[in-house]
């Protein structure tokens, strides 16, 4: 009988005693990624990692980095998608994650179905990302995108890549967007382009931005692109802020931008705000815009897709009402 409650007394102190779960992980051992980019050269893909630098984590000086660095750009290579992840992997002592990413950059050279269909699959399988961050696409090396000498400082660069904030508010492409590009028929998507500035003044020295100068988008699988220079009048439709331009002899300024959409009943709507007074005309030049556009197969507002004609497009405009003017009255 003694020895039975002496065996009782053991499994009530154990089942008492602190469980901990084999799966914590120590946060000082796992680093945030918020930026990656790839390329496909010769064969081999290249992909880039822009992560937090909390403490060294390159297995080759491993505790001999300064503190004072703000980040770190880690690389790996192979053959495959999944092998590039694994060598991205194996390159650093604490654990990646991905749950943070805001941006994905794809090389010009890395566009392929075969390519992109492999990396839906694989970021698919990691199940702390969610895929809304933004995509864009660029004819930059992205050695050199990701070597830019002030990558953490409040340039543009980091406001695209990190943070996606400039002057300009530009169109928003998802990885969500990339998925349904290449799985939906008739699903239409402008991505981002990138561009080196390399001759921005900062300090009183000759540095490296970023700008986006348009958009790509593929056309029966085929890419092509669309720029500022070659269509101003893209910015009237992704602008969320100040813009002015002159169009057919006629002077505009919007202030504070906005141009929302929705649907309803086979048509689509454009609501266009504005915190200043324009022209009446304005409404004709954004259907004229979207007509344009439209005719060279650049279906910005997925007319096709949501089985929409052109013809029942329809605009509205509301003039903002601001905090002084409403004081005023």
């Amino acid at each position: 009988m003694k020895k039975l409650l002496f065996i009782l007394l053991i499994l009530i102190s154990l089942l008492s005693f602190p469980y901990y779960n084999n799966d914590y992980i120590d946060i000082t051992y796992m680093i945030n990624v918020s930026s990656i980019g790839i390329d496909y050269q010769n064969e081999e893909f290249t992909i880039y990692a822009y992560v937090i630098n909390n403490y060294t984590m390159s297995k080759s000086d491993f505790n001999t980095s300064s503190s004072t660095t703000p980040a770190t750009i880690i690389t790996g290579k192979s053959n495959t998608i999944e092998n590039t992840f694994f060598k991205l992997y194996d390159s650093v002592f604490v654990n990646l994650n991905f749950s943070h990413i805001e941006t994905l950059i794809l090389n010009e050279s890395f566009i392929s179905s075969k390519n992109i269909q492999e990396l839906i699959l694989y970021i698919s399988s990691l199940q702390e990302v969610y895929p809304k961050f933004n995509v864009f696409i660029t004819k930059e090396s992205l050695n050199d995108i990701f070597n830019i000498d002030y990558f953490s400082d409040t340039s543009s660069y980091y406001n695209i890549l990190t943070e996606y904030k400039s002057e300009i508010e530009h169109h928003h492409t998802t990885f969500i967007d990339l998925i349904n590009d290449f799985n939906e028929t008739n699903y239409f998507v402008m991505y981002p382009s990138l561009l080196l500035n390399r001759n921005i003044i900062k300090n009183n020295k000759i540095s490296t931005s970023l700008y986006i100068d348009g958009f790509y988008y593929f056309d029966k699988n085929v890419l092509n692109k669309i720029t500022y220079k070659d269509f101003p009048l893209l910015y009237l439709l992704y602008s969320t802020n100040d813009i002015s331009f002159k169009y057919q002899n006629i002077n505009y300024f919007l202030k504070s931008l906005s141009i929302k959409s929705f649907r309803l009943k086979n048509k689509l709507y454009i609501l266009f705000y504005s915190r200043s007074n324009y022209p009446s005309s304005l409404k004709k030049l954004i259907k004229e815009v979207i007509n344009d556009l439209y005719k060279d197969n650049i279906d910005v507002y997925n007319l096709n897709y949501f089985n929409i004609s052109i013809n029942d497009l329809k605009i509205i405009s509301v003039e903002k009402i601001n905090k002084k003017s409403i004081e005023n009255e």
